[in-house]
């Protein structure tokens, strides 16, 4: 019996490539992120995932303009941007 994850939309990024283990580790720091702004070890806790794997796919995430920084000091909130909160039509 096989466990199927369903992706999240945006967890597809142009400027990397898009391997499974990638989408699955941005998936669910996106479904974090939609909850509400979070710390990068927040995210890490919420998600199952280690601090440094988030926090290299926040920075991906931000040169794709789908997250980016509330604050100036550490630790940095991180939230999704108007881009990063569009909902992709469903057919």
């Amino acid at each position: 019996m096989t466990k199927t994850l369903t992706l999240h939309p945006k967890a597809y990024l142009t400027s990397k490539r898009n391997v499974k283990a990638g989408l699955i580790s941005r998936t669910k720091i996106l479904l974090a992120l939609e909850k509400g702004r979070k710390s990068a070890s927040d995210i890490a806790k919420e998600a199952a995932l280690s601090y440094e794997c988030v926090a290299y796919h926040l920075k991906t995430m931000k040169k794709d303009r789908l997250v980016d920084k509330l604050t100036k000091t550490r630790p940095f909130a991180w939230c999704l941007t108007p881009f990063g909160q569009q909902k992709l039509p469903t057919q």
